[in-house]
Formats: C-alpha cells, sequence, structure tokens
C-alpha cells in the first residue's frame, strides 16, 4: 500500500487501523471483497521482481513491484516512481480469471468530514454517503491530501463514508470494544470483471493546492513513455530525467536492457548520472545500452563498468550479491 504522510501526524495514528477500510488500502490493486481473516498469514510471494532504485542524494527512486495475490489469479506489474514532489504510479499486466478488480487511488481518513474534493475543478457532494462513478476524469484535488492528476482521461469511483469499528476487531487480545468512528473518502479505478491487460496511469502530488494540480493537469510534469509488461517507463520533460522498471529485456527511448532492473537516467547540464539496482536480487550482472553519444566515465561504483557502442555506451554491472542495492555511475558529455 502506500502510505502518504503530510502534516497531519495523527493520521495513521487515531484509529486508522480498525476503521479503514482493509480492502480497499491505497495503492493496491485488489479483487474485490473480503477475504477470510488472517488468509495468506506466514505465506510469502514467489514473484521475485521488487525493490527500486534511489539515486544518491536526490528524492529521486524508481520502485515496483510484481504482484501475484494470494487466493487467486489476480497478476500486476505495479510501478511507482518518486520525482521529487511527484509520484507516478504505473500499472499494466492486470488480470484476473474471476472477480472485479480495482486499484485503488486513495483511501484518506479525513481530518475534516467536509473536506472539498475537486473532479476537474467542480466540487463532489461534501456529504456522507456520496458514491459516484466518474467519467473522463483528468483531475482531482482533495482538500488537505493534496492532487491527482490523469494524463490519460480514466474513469474512477468516489465514496465516502462514516467508519465504525473497535480495535477488538483487529487485535483480540489487547483491542477495546469501544466504537470509534471516522470519515473516509476512497477513489478508484475499476477495472472490471475478469480483466485482462489492464492497466492505469496517474500523478500523484501530495500537499499540491488545487491551483497546482490544475496547472500540472493542463502540462503534466511527468510523461508515461511506456507501460507494456516488459518495462514501465516515465520521463520529466524539465530535465530529460527517465526512470524505468524493466520486468523483462526491452527498451525505452535511448535505454535498452538485457532484462529485469530498475534504472534511472539524470541529464543535469554537461553530466549523466545513471543509477541502476537488480530488484529481484538474482541476476549476477545487468547490461545498458545507452544510446546518447559522445559521453565519457567521470565516476563508478565497484563492478560497474562501460563499452564504447556505435551510438552511445554499454554499462554492464555487476550485480550478485549486493541484495538489490543500487549501483551508479557517472558521466560526462563531449
Amino acid at each position: 500500500m502506500v502510505l502518504l504522510y503530510t502534516d497531519d501526524l495523527g493520521h495513521y495514528s487515531e484509529d486508522y487501523w480498525p476503521t479503514v477500510d482493509p480492502t480497499r488500502l491505497p495503492g493496491t490493486t485488489v479483487v474485490a471483497g473480503r477475504p477470510a481473516d488472517a488468509a495468506g498469514q506466514r505465506t510469502t510471494s514467489t514473484a521475485d521482481w521488487a525493490g527500486g532504485t534511489a539515486l544518491s542524494g536526490t528524492t529521486l527512486g524508481a520502485y515496483g513491484m510484481e504482484l501475484r495475490a494470494y487466493g487467486s489469479t489476480l497478476r500486476a506489474l505495479k510501478s511507482w516512481f518518486c520525482l521529487d514532489d511527484v509520484i507516478a504510479c504505473v500499472g499494466s499486466g492486470i488480470g484476473a480469471d474471476a472477480g472485479a478488480v480495482e486499484t485503488v487511488v486513495e483511501n484518506r481518513k479525513l481530518r475534516d468530514p467536509a473536506a472539498a474534493l475537486l473532479v476537474d475543478g467542480a466540487p463532489a457532494p461534501a456529504g456522507t454517503g456520496w458514491s459516484a462513478r466518474m467519467d473522463g476524469v483528468r483531475w482531482l484535488h482533495l482538500e488537505g491530501t493534496g492532487g491527482y492528476v490523469f494524463p490519460e482521461p480514466a474513469g474512477l469511483r468516489g465514496l465516502r463514508e462514516d467508519r465504525t469499528a473497535t480495535w477488538r476487531e483487529i487485535n483480540l487480545k489487547y483491542g477495546t470494544d469501544t466504537p470509534v468512528t471516522h470519515p473516509y473518502l476512497t477513489l478508484w479505478h475499476d477495472h472490471g470483471d475478469a480483466p485482462s491487460g489492464a492497466g492505469y496511469f496517474w500523478l500523484q502530488a501530495p500537499a499540491a493546492s488545487a491551483a497546482r494540480t490544475r496547472r500540472w493537469a493542463a502540462a503534466p510534469p511527468v510523461e508515461l513513455v511506456s507501460r507494456s509488461t516488459a518495462v514501465h517507463a516515465v520521463r520529466r520533460p524539465s530535465d530529460g530525467l527517465l526512470a524505468a522498471n524493466f520486468w523483462s529485456a526491452g527498451t525505452a527511448q535511448e535505454l535498452t536492457c538485457d532484462g529485469p532492473a530498475s534504472v534511472l537516467v539524470r541529464p543535469d547540464g554537461r553530466t549523466v548520472t545513471v543509477a541502476l539496482s537488480d530488484p529481484t536480487q538474482l541476476r549476477s550482472s545487468v547490461v545498458l545500452d545507452l544510446d546518447l553519444p559522445g559521453l565519457t566515465v567521470v565516476s563508478a561504483d565497484p563492478g560497474v563498468r562501460t563499452t564504447a557502442t556505435g551510438r552511445g555506451l554499454r554499462i554492464t554491472a555487476d550485480t550478485a550479491g549486493l541484495h538489490g542495492a543500487t549501483l551508479d555511475l557517472t558521466l560526462k558529455r563531449s
């Protein structure tokens, strides 16, 4: 799930866990409905791809996971590209043999029960019990939380509700029987029954104002490069940064990879920094072809080496035994 910390420091500590809808935790892709209590307890996923790459000294990161749901045939590839004040959320290959499948954009406990929700600039009803199917949404803004931009207009579902529960329901040994109630706003993609090859792309802008969210909807600060079952990739037009999660061998514009990897390529003037990792922790090496001409090496972490190609550089990084840690390479344009 995605845990978004804002100035509301009591969001998760003040009765969040007994009252939040556990079947729609923010950021998750799920088959609708509630499984049995403790379903999947003490099990681990059979998927290997989970982790990512962080660029040292920055607030830039590419993270992802291959989802193989417990107790169902649900599968999905999910990425979160954290690019300073924007999170690009990308999903592909979403499918299940049965059941309604959802991806939860937000499920927020509201400090103010009447916190305004703007849908493409128009206020949605603020009363508890509001629910709606919203088609062709370009942007949303939730007062006190931030903005959500959909560069590809999206069909979404929305719900306001008061949720009442006791701690005893989730903690039989130490919980109390005192009912607690909190208001929630939930937003989600409905992928339909038994979808095949479904996906999503949206930009989350924590703490952004409504005005900024509106501006970013008109000119998104992050663009989708690829949303296939081989690679998820996004680019930031302001500086050309390219962030990619390779699920298998593939290409994302000037970047080609020989297999699973998480990669960031950041131009900064005449300098280009590359950060990469093997989130599967299974590969002995990762090989990248970076098709940018005129690059020479300034510095490289141990185990990272380069050779010239006809169009740029081939980067080979020894990843055995690194447990998914990031390797860095700094290049200079001639």
